[in-house]
């Protein structure tokens, strides 16, 4: 049978063999280099005779007739490579070798075997498990655990027959056991062949579940002259970047190095190693280079988690959950449903720390919002505002309970929680914090049939973004904004649409797909497409009643009048017909009615923030600067009951549009 998905290796092979050179066939254990010599040397000869030394023997005889000599060298030292190959080109032959590494001999041409391409792996597979019903969606799941190893694949092949194609691919987990000796003896064949040294440097780097970087191999393992060796060798691999370089293992060392791996301090040094860049990182992701850093992050995700299942000590299990926060919420670099979200939660709790505790609880939240359900995203939002002990942690968990009542369907809800997320964000300076909130209360503005208000929000955060050169939240906020009707390019974002709605659809985050269908649905209206439009709104409702969130929707526009507001402003009527109960809402109903008070006695007189607090909170005793953030407060949720607009800011206070109407109702 023709070797598949070596053609271009074959043809270089040929043409080097006929100019006279020697030919070194390198790469690492079971990708085919005996083989591959052999269809080269079959095509060179002729008719002419084909010798295979195994320079491993004492005295391997080379014949002066052979027009091909194979130099076997996979189970030999160098030197005894050499020293058969040097005899070999004495004698006249042309010369194959086979060696995992190479050798630096006079003359030598090098073709380097690494996996087959993935197409050319499912054809393998395919052929060798000719007996076996192959169909494609198994064959997709089980081909990227092959890794394109010719070895690999011919023993999968064999077991597919006893096993079956999905029992298959769940034992690839761990290819080594699964595939047994063969594959076993050829690594251990390898692995004999290095020096102590190089033995050592790559069991320790079998710690590494994902690719690492150079500096991370000298901090965990050791010298970095090793990582030259083991290269060469075809037992790391690199992976280039935009201006960096990587490196990697394929699943099967790894699997097989790590069997002998027994040191625990190589491990500590991984864990402390991994989270230290992870947190470093996670600074890192927000602003001009977010992008890069994310990248970088979930890269090292794979460890991160990997130290985080090695620990029992709480606080790092949480941390190192907790560093990841970006790379889950933009990369998705772990499942939205993956236990370990309670796992981190819970061992946030066996610490003191409540920063661990509110954040850990954040996330999950966050989580919970992407694949539901709601109700827990909110009661996790509301034990993290519970358990913040500064104002930025207790802004970040109410700016999360404000997303999680717009899921739920409680936009006035939300506006509240945003509106306070918003004022400590500000006195911290946090402008990330910041941009979140504006975002979240545009989209709650826009649900509450408020679209101006929804668009200016929305601008306020895209803004943020802009100054700070993140082009990544830029982008997530531009799609909010066409949610409310900006202007866009039809075509090319139903088309991106499309994509995102399949792709939220396939991972059951039916709150994303919803709002790509109801901004798809956004899209054909504007179109003039008004029947394909109230299609996708009813696939978008479908969405959000399968996630169990709402999507409300804005009410048809009325023709503005003035404000009615109840005795002691027990509730208010706002000019669109919203209700507003305000019955337990003690500080916000007194200062409403102070203002209306003031506006039906006295139109056009302010009154004073030591006013407002008095009104609000008339029994109380606190420092000027904690009053003075109550009174922010309150006028900010004020406003994001409707009277944004009407709430006035003067010098000396605040009033109540005298050109607005304000009834009193019983």
């Amino acid at each position: 049978m023709a070797m598949i998905g070596r053609d271009r290796e074959i043809d270089a092979s040929i043409a080097a063999l006929r100019n006279g050179s020697v030919l070194l066939v390198c790469g690492s254990a079971g990708m085919g280099k005996s083989t591959l010599a052999r269809e080269v040397a079959s095509s060179v000869a002729g008719a002419g005779s084909i010798v295979t030394l195994d320079p491993s023997q004492r005295s391997p005889r080379v014949s002066k007739k052979a027009a091909v000599t194979i130099v076997d060298g996979r189970d030999a030292t160098p030197s005894r490579t050499k020293a058969a190959v040097e005899n070999a080109v004495r004698a006249g032959s042309r010369v194959i070798v086979v060696s995992p590494a190479p050798l630096g001999l006079q003359g030598e041409t090098i073709v380097t075997l690494g996996p087959l391409e993935r197409n050319d792996a499912a054809t393998l597979f395919r052929t060798l498990a000719a007996d076996v019903v192959v169909k494609n969606e198994a064959l997709e799941a089980l081909v990227d655990k092959l890794e394109g190893i010719p070895l690999v694949i011919e023993l999968a092949a064999r077991r597919a027959s006893v096993l079956g194609l999905a029992e298959l691919a769940r034992r690839l987990d761990d290819p080594v056991k699964a595939l047994g000796k063969p594959l076993e003896r050829a690594l251990s064949s390898s692995f004999e062949l290095l020096s102590e040294a190089e033995r050592n440097a790559l069991v320790s780097a079998s710690v590494f579940e994902g690719t690492f970087t150079a500096e991370s191999f000298e901090e965990v393992v050791g010298d970095i002259d090793l990582v030259e060796a083991l290269l060469a060798r075809s037992l790391l691999f690199r992976v280039l970047g935009p201006g960096s370089v990587r490196l990697g293992m394929l699943r099967v060392v790894r699997a097989f190095a790590r069997t002998k791996l027994d040191d625990r301090e190589v491990l500590r040094r991984h864990a402390r190693h991994v989270l230290s860049r992870a947190e470093s990182l996670a600074s890192k992701t927000y602003g001009e280079g977010a992008e890069t850093a994310l990248d970088e992050l979930e890269a090292i995700a794979p460890d991160v988690l990997a130290a985080m299942n090695a620990t029992t000590e709480p606080q790092l299990v949480a941390r190192s959950f907790l560093s990841l926060f970006d790379a889950i919420l933009f990369r998705e670099a772990i499942d939205l449903r993956d236990p370990r979200f309670d796992v981190a939660v819970e061992a946030a709790d066996r610490t003191t720390n409540a920063a661990l505790q509110t954040r850990s609880r954040v996330l999950r939240a966050r989580a919970r919002l992407e694949v539901g359900p709601p109700e827990g995203a909110r009661a996790d939002a509301e034990e993290a505002v519970a358990k913040a002990t500064d104002a930025n942690l207790a802004a970040e968990a109410k700016r999360t309970l404000g997303w999680a009542h717009i899921a739920s369907g409680a936009p006035e809800e939300a506006l509240v929680a945003l509106d306070e997320a918003l004022e400590a964000h500000a006195l911290a300076g946090d402008v990330r914090g910041q941009a979140d909130a504006f975002a979240a209360s545009g989209l709650a503005h826009t649900f509450l049939g408020r679209r101006e208000t929804g668009a200016q929000k929305l601008a306020l955060a895209r803004a943020i973004h802009v100054g700070q050169k993140d082009a990544l939240r830029q982008r997530k906020v531009e799609d909010m904004i066409r949610l409310v009707g900006a202007e866009f390019d039809a075509p090319s974002y139903r088309e991106a649409l499309t994509a995102s709605a399949e792709h939220h659809a396939k991972r059951g985050q039916r709150w994303r797909e919803a709002i790509d269908l109801a901004l798809l649905a956004h899209v054909e209206s504007a179109s003039g497409k008004e029947t394909e439009a109230e299609a996708l709104r009813v696939r978008a409702r479908a969405a959000a009643i399968a996630a169990g969130v709402a999507i409300p929707e804005p009410p048809s526009p009325v023709t503005p009048k003035g404000w009615s507001v109840a005795t002691e402003a027990r509730f208010a009527i706002a000019p669109d017909g919203t209700h507003h109960d305000l019955a337990r809402h003690g500080p916000l109903r007194r200062v409403l009615e102070a203002l209306v008070e003031a506006r039906m006695t006295s139109p056009g007189s302010a009154i004073s923030a030591d006013d407002v607090l008095l009104a609000g909170w008339p029994e109380e005793k606190m420092r000027h600067d904690a009053g003075m953030l109550r009174v922010y407060s309150i006028i900010r949720r004020l406003r994001g009951l409707g009277l944004a607009k009407e709430l006035l800011t003067r010098d000396d206070g605040y009033l109540l549009d005298p050109a607005v109407s304000f009834a009193r109702i019983s």
